[in-house]
């Protein structure tokens, strides 16, 4: 179509210099070209271009004929702008591509993707994005139209206006997304919202009739929440029903000289009346607050820390505060003390619906308010709910995409040091610094489950008692008997030019690429020498440190500066002589062949001959063309690895084929350990140096599905928020912690020898002895578990003139590597040997040809079967029937060392052996000042594990007279007081905790209470936990029919789990839980009775109760 005609070019007609110059004097007859196409029955459009022009003039000029349809438009590209966000692919052409298709056009492809590499891929089995995209169909359905939040709005014969509607949990959709305990709640800023929204349905606030609102400043003040608005779940899968609430928003006209003042109610089905949620006045200012027409967002953000999105929602979470997809809204936050910054846009799902200000905004604006909060005090936990607020004022309706500054008021300190009340201010601006609004005076006050359950008329949520659960305690140590031994595993392996053959990479390219590298590693390091201003001359002798200094070199590159030596060695330009080097070929002596002279070109020439070498070799061009500034502190070598474009380090382990070849190596070697893995097991796995999980991305889909638990570290917590949203968190069974591998693990918290498997991808060699890295590691194996290690197995120069210009990568200082961080087949496996393992084999190494270098390996190495557990030193307070003896011989036979105290004159302890074993000692065990000796007479470097009183078994049952009751209950009380008051006074902590045996103490279900003394040693317990929680006191009460299961008490003690509160029953180990009444405990709960009639008990017709 012709825009200089306005009608089809004709056949034949060409676009030739004349036309182009008629076209540029002519008018363009655009209207009449559109006129055109709508005559043609055209129903699509697509603009080729930077932007959406003309897209949007041919809709405007199309003819509104009622035959005449608009068309679908299509814009190729989209300018970017400040008001809309960046497509996902930069330009919006995929977006393009969509509509296109969208609009039944025939779209090829091929085309899209020509040029790009495709290759099969496996498919993750567990749920690796976690994200729904399916449509949910609301459960109820609002039975009238109106506005989106107020309903219908209807007038009153005494002026009063009232908007009307229905909520339930899932209408309005997003409402489901707000929970507070558990609870769907409706969010404080609805009602704030719907003030707002009254507003502008009802012009200037005065007049009785719906219009459009005047210029003015929409202003809600003093509201005032009096009771949270609490619904129901929101419906079973099957599309049942729930029960809503019937919403009304009352705003009173009646003085027209004074705000309007509103009230919102709800009411339920069966309700007896309305409830009130809120009160407050509104109306519409000629003139708002003083305040500046714009900010500049930058100064406001200056002296704050940016913070974690995820973090933040975690933490609400943890307070019990669950927001969903749709309330979270914040794209960016930043923080310090009592202040915050936040941006927040409307999520795309999120529909806005005409509404003014929409909640989920300024709930978000709240939310900045909380992490304000957070920064101030240390909240521990608590959970806020909006109170009220002084005044709310806006200049118009909010965009979808603001700027919200929230600062605390100072608040007056409260006795328990946490505040009640909190208030607090914010100020809301487009993304450009403009004012938009404000709220001064908002208040939040402290919440409680239990307030919002009986707000919401459910007290019987409220009542709870105390039932036993089992909770089995597995074996502390558990073996990997299931894994086959390492040479098992090499037997069935490939090579890794296998690996590389399936990524497209042969194994003749792979190694002419490496000693390329290699070369142009001479290369780049004969170049920085060159520009660092060192003039050879042949024959010469020098010391490397010496001229380390006269190049102005930086200490702490002393030893890459060496190694760039001993490459020009290797190219024939030096030779060592002793420590030093001799010069045999001259600055201006012509280079050996060997040694290219331009590395760029050579460079250059290996991207057009290696492209599966693209990464490594685009990496080393910026790296090695910077050497010369690295080495005299002029450029940062992080920033050129990290930060300085594409390809970067983490390509490096992410992108690059030999990367991805080796991973997949790293998976196949999980496989075929696993390949014999019991359904009854359940795997544990910890990673080490995770970093950006690489390796876990082919590690987590060779596991058993929903039978492992995976422990992610790294040195640092930097990765692991981006890790989460990747892999996922505790609900796909992955631990995030910090563990620096150097440092003993057990000091650390790890479990010692609780690990099935250990992974760890290019991490082992960057560790300065690797004897104790490989200590570290087998001391985290179970009996017989694996270490599975991906390393490269050979120096490579380009690694050290990329990576070799970080400190760390030099810190190796063992006997096992003298010269290089990188380690072979063999050295591997006599460290391995060296530090305990009993086998191991280097998977993807080639077998058959010894002239070839190794280059990527999977170290899988098994570690012993028998383990010990960490030594610990034991106080036993002793019974005088010898369960504390024989519980005390248990424990020494697990290299543990037993003081066994009985009861008696102090006697000296004594030295303690260095060997495991029972030592006796006695005391008056009622006295605090004797236990206190006993544990300051401890050595300072005997780790104290934990101490047992076993007093109360003395206890003589059922049968006591009740002066032997209160001499029994005398005795286990006053010796369990005097226990835990010496540990206090000597400030001794034991890691497991103090731990009071009773015998049949608790009364678990239809039996007698055989051990009425030793309950009081519960109590005591309880209380114990509450002042001393360092102590970690905790609860174990026997069985008393039968006899004290000793190996489960030591496994109890040696390896303790959450549970403080348990109880041995017919050889079950049970845990007390705390279950709402009658729904938890399983006993049978008796109908109300009809009328007023009383449930009575009567013996059965032979006057027998038993059968009761």
């Amino acid at each position: 179509m012709s825009s200089m005609t306005g009608q089809l070019l004709e056949d034949g007609q060409a676009m030739d210099g004349e036309y182009w110059g008629r076209q540029i004097r002519q008018p363009v007859e655009y209207r009449r070209s559109v006129e055109a196409l709508a005559d043609l029955g055209v129903e699509a459009v697509i603009e080729v271009g930077p932007g959406a022009v003309l897209g949007p003039m041919t809709v405007l000029s199309w003819p509104e004929e009622a035959d005449s349809a608009e068309p679908n438009v299509v814009s190729s590209m989209k300018r970017p702008s400040d008001r809309t966000p960046l497509p996902e692919d930069g330009c919006g052409f995929l977006d393009a591509v969509a509509g296109a298709y969208q609009a039944g056009l025939d779209v090829s492809f091929e085309g899209q993707f020509g040029g790009e590499t495709r290759r099969r891929i496996s498919i993750p089995g567990y749920s690796f994005q976690r994200q729904r995209h399916w449509v949910e169909a609301p459960k109820r359905r609002r039975t009238s139209a109106g506005h989106p939040v107020l309903g219908v709005c209807h007038e009153s014969p005494r002026g009063e206006l009232q908007f009307e509607t229905e909520m339930d949990a899932s209408e309005p959709e997003w409402l489901n997304d707000h929970r507070v305990y558990g609870q769907v709640i409706t969010p404080g800023a609805l009602y704030g919202t719907m003030a707002v929204s009254a507003l502008a349905a009802n012009g200037n606030g005065r007049s009785s009739t719906p219009m459009d609102r005047g210029p003015g400043i929409l202003t809600v003040e003093d509201l005032q929440l009096h009771s949270p608005m609490v619904f129901g779940e929101s419906g079973s899968d099957d599309g049942e029903e729930t029960e809503g609430r019937q919403v009304q928003f009352v705003l009173d006209e009646a003085d027209p000289r004074t705000p309007a003042r509103f009230e919102i109610y709800s009411r339920g089905p069966g309700d007896n009346g309305w409830t009130l949620h809120a009160e407050g006045l509104a109306c519409t200012e000629a003139v708002g607050p003083e305040a500046a027409d714009s900010v500049d967002l930058d100064s406001l953000k200056a002296g704050l820390e940016p913070k974690d999105i995820s973090e933040f929602y975690r933490s609400r979470t943890s307070m019990g505060v669950e927001l969903g997809a749709s309330f979270r809204t914040l794209r960016a936050l930043w923080a310090a003390g009592g202040e915050a910054v936040g941006e927040l846009s409307l999520p795309e799902a999120v529909d806005r619906g005409g509404i003014e200000v929409h909640p989920l905004i300024l709930d978000g604006c709240f939310q900045v308010m909380a992490e304000a909060r957070s920064m101030a005090s240390s909240e521990d936990g608590v959970a806020y709910l909006p109170f009220g607020w002084e005044r709310l004022w806006f200049t118009g309706p909010l965009p979808e995409q603001i700027v919200c500054h929230a600062r605390l008021r100072e608040a007056e300190e409260a006795a328990t040091g946490i505040p009640e009340v909190l208030t607090g201010d914010l100020e809301f601006y487009d993304r450009r610094g403009a004012v938009l609004g404000g709220l001064s005076g908002y208040t939040v006050k402290r919440a409680t489950r239990a307030a919002l359950l009986s707000a919401a008329g459910d007290v019987d949520d409220l009542l709870y008692e105390i039932v036993w659960r089992d909770r089995p305690l597995a074996p502390g140590i558990l073996p990997a008997e299931f894994l086959p031994r390492p040479t098992a595993v090499a037997a069935g392996s490939e090579p890794f030019s296998q690996y590389l053959a399936v990524e497209g990479v042969g194994a003749e390219s792979r190694a002419a690429l490496l000693s390329d590298l290699e070369r142009l590693a001479w290369s780049f390091a004969r170049l920085a020498l060159d520009r660092l201003g060192w003039m050879r001359t042949a024959g010469e002798t020098f010391d490397p440190d010496d001229l380390r200094q006269q190049l102005e070199v930086a200490p702490e590159h002393g030893r890459l500066f060496r190694r760039m030596l001993e490459m020009m060695a290797k190219a024939g330009v030096l030779e060592e002589v002793g420590e030093g080097f001799a010069v045999m070929v001259g600055s201006d002596d012509p280079l050996p062949e060997e040694l290219p002279s331009d590395p760029t070109e050579l460079a250059g020439w290996m991207e057009s001959q290696y492209p599966h070498g693209a990464t490594e070799i685009g990496l080393f061009l910026r790296s090695g063309g910077a050497l010369a500034e690295v080495l005299v502190g002029d450029a940062d070598p992080l920033t050129l690895l990290f930060s300085s474009g594409e390809p970067s380090a983490a390509d490096l382990y992410l992108k690059a084929p030999v990367a991805q070849a080796a991973n997949r190596m790293l998976g196949d070697a999980v496989a075929a350990l696993l390949a014999e893995m019991p359904e009854s097991r359940r795997l544990r796995v910890l990673e080490v140096g995770a970093g950006t999980g690489s390796a876990t991305a082919s590690v987590l889909p060779e596991l058993p599905p929903e039978r492992y638990d995976y422990t992610y570290t790294d040195i640092s917590a930097g990765f692991f928020s981006e890790a989460e949203g990747r892999f996922g968190g505790a609900e796909a069974s992955i631990d995030y912690r910090v563990l620096d591998i150097e440092i003993d693990p057990i000091e650390q918290g790890f479990d010692n020898h609780g690990y099935d498997l250990i992974i760890a991808s290019n991490v082992l060699h960057a560790t300065r002895y690797l004897n104790e890295t490989l200590d570290h590691c087998r001391r985290l194996l179970a009996p017989s578990g694996h270490l599975v290690a991906l390393e490269n197995l050979r120096g490579q120069g380009w690694l050290d003139l990329t990576f070799g210009q970080l400190d760390g990568w030099w810190r190796f200082a063992d006997d096992y590597r003298p010269h290089h961080a990188l380690a072979g087949p063999d050295v591997w496996k006599r460290a391995l040997r060296d530090s305990g393992f009993v086998e191991s084999e280097v998977v993807g190494v080639d077998q058959t040809d010894s002239t070839q270098e190794p280059d990527r390996g999977v170290i899988v190495a098994q570690g012993p079967a028998k383990v010990s557990e960490l030594a610990g030193v034991w106080v036993l307070a002793a019974d005088s029937y010898g369960t504390a003896e024989y519980l005390g011989l248990e424990l020494a036979a697990q290299n543990q060392t037993v003081v066994l105290v009985s009861d008696g004159a102090a006697t000296d302890l004594g030295p303690l052996s260095d060997e495991p074993g029972v030592i006796r000692a006695s005391l008056p065990l009622n006295q605090r000042q004797s236990w206190q000796a006993l544990f300051e007479s401890l050595p300072s470097d005997a780790a104290l594990r934990g101490a047992v009183h076993l007093v109360s078994l003395d206890a003589q049952g059922s049968q006591v007279t009740t002066g032997q009751l209160a001499e029994d209950a005398t005795q286990a009380q006053l010796s369990g007081l005097a226990l835990v008051q010496g540990m206090g006074d000597a400030d001794v902590a034991p890691t497991n905790g103090v731990w009071l045996v009773t015998r049949g103490a608790q009364v678990l279900e239809h039996e007698p209470a055989e051990g009425i003394a030793g309950s009081l040693l519960w109590g005591f317990g309880k209380v114990a936990a509450r002042e001393a929680p360092h102590l970690k006191p905790r609860m174990i009460d026997l069985d008393s029919s039968r006899a004290a299961p000793l190996s489960d008490l030591a496994n109890e003690l040696l390896h303790p789990d959450d549970e403080d509160h348990i109880a041995y029953r017919t050889g079950l180990r049970q845990a007390a839980r705390l279950a709402r009444a009658g729904v938890g405990s399983g006993r049978p709960r008796l109908p109300d009775p009809a009328g007023e009639a009383k449930w009575l008990l009567a013996p059965d017709a032979d006057g027998d109760l038993d059968g009761i």
